[in-house]
């Protein structure tokens, strides 16, 4: 780019009486429009990589050759703006050989066809008041959490003195609901020990110990051992509410725990996808596990989960998870999964399920006959009462004697 002379000589002229004046050639840059193409996208999408347009190239040039620096374009959009017409930006190039100049373009977002989930954490309460348990407080022994809704909330805590203390340990109704399915996503944690005067061969991490509930749906915590609260999980619950009450807890299922803590982080109502409940079963100690079955609420879907359960015929009483996974399911929306529980009840007319162990007691089939040796497993009567020998390793029976 720039000016360059022209010179100008006698050539072929005869003629002496002739004045010859240089000129000048200016070159200046080519013009180049740098454009970009309209974009659409739907509501709660990820704003696309804009595309641009150019008219003016010379000499066999592209845009990775034209440019010292390429243009680009930007939006004040983001992924979370409402649904409407943003304007596309471009500029920002450098080019040797070109004058630039710039066209912008539009972005349109439309609004979702599907309804959106709603965030209604700012409907549960995080203080100490709105927790219904004795003696629940908040703790300093968990570091508070913030929830979804941007507050401040500090664990609430119970402290039973005894270990052999069961059940809903703290709940908050959460009431004016509409019907529909509800994501919950609560943080807690339930301690147990060994000591204290209390017999048990449980595990650090063991998962059978307390849980966190929406409704009569529930999620197993991860408890610990010797000490109030070594950490903290989340846990995401699933619940259908018909009558417009959500009940929230944590529940010591077993004897053994003496501190629980518990906050909720988000409550959402599920506008849109599908949960698969895992049904809740019941059945009598020494029987068949009955058939595992779910119910789909929501969107529409296509195949089937697949569902397990530990529990097998010797298992004894008391609750097992019925785990559900996705297994052949298939949507355009999103599919979530809530396990369920198999409860084994005591059989009709038993007294007791014993372990039939203590060998300084006499052991007597339910003939009325006296057992000798190690069991097999099974029905039995001890002092009086019908025991359940569950033993799965025996030896065979030294003897049967009246």
């Amino acid at each position: 780019m720039g000016t360059y002379d022209i010179v100008i000589t006698k050539g072929s002229v005869q003629s002496y009486n002739v004045a010859y004046v240089n000129g000048t050639l200016t070159i200046t840059k080519a013009p180049l429009t740098v454009g970009v193409e309209d974009a659409t996208i739907t509501e709660g999408d990820a704003l696309p990589a804009f595309t641009l347009t150019y008219d003016g190239f010379r000499c066999g040039d592209t845009e990775a050759t034209a440019f010292t620096v390429k243009p680009h374009a930007t939006t004040e959009a983001t992924a979370a703006s409402a649904p409407g017409e943003y304007p596309i930006i471009v500029g920002g190039g450098e080019a040797k050989n070109y004058e630039l100049s710039y066209t912008g373009g539009t972005l349109t977002i439309e609004a979702n066809p599907l309804p959106q989930d709603e965030d209604l954490t700012a409907r549960v309460g995080t203080s100490q008041e709105d927790w219904h348990a004795w003696g629940v407080c908040a703790t300093d022994y968990a570091p508070a959490i913030t929830t979804s809704d941007g507050r401040t909330a500090q664990m609430m805590e119970t402290y039973e003195e005894t270990v052999e203390t069961v059940g809903e340990m703290m709940y908050q109704d959460v009431s004016g609901l509409e019907p529909g399915d509800y994501a919950v996503e609560l943080y807690a944690n339930a301690q147990y020990t060994d000591g204290r005067g209390f017999a048990s061969d449980l595990r650090d991490g063991a998962t059978d110990i307390a849980y966190v509930s929406a409704n009569s749906r529930r999620c197993y915590v991860t408890a610990h051992v010797g000490t109030a609260v070594s950490e903290n999980g989340i846990y995401t619950v699933y619940a259908h509410v018909t009558d417009g009450t959500l009940r929230l807890g944590l529940t010591a299922e077993k004897a053994g725990t003496n501190w629980h803590t518990l906050q909720i982080k988000k409550l959402t109502l599920l506008r849109q996808g599908t949960v698969v409940y895992a049904d809740d079963k019941v059945r009598e100690y020494w029987h068949k596990n009955p058939e595992l079955t779910y119910t789909v609420s929501g969107a529409e879907v296509t195949g089937a989960p697949r569902l397990s359960c530990a529990a097998i015929t010797t298992s004894a009483p008391g609750t097992y998870p019925i785990k559900v996974a996705k297994g052949t399911l298939s949507s355009d929306q999103p599919i979530y999964l809530q396990a369920g529980v198999l409860t084994v009840t005591v059989p009709s007319g038993i007294d007791a399920i014993g372990s039939g162990d203590d060998e300084a007691l006499p052991l007597y089939d339910l003939q009325g006959r006296r057992v000798e040796g190690r069991p097999r497993p099974g029905f039995y009567i001890r002092q009086g009462k019908v025991v359940s020998i569950r033993k799965q390793r025996y030896e065979k029976m030294d003897s049967i004697v009246k």
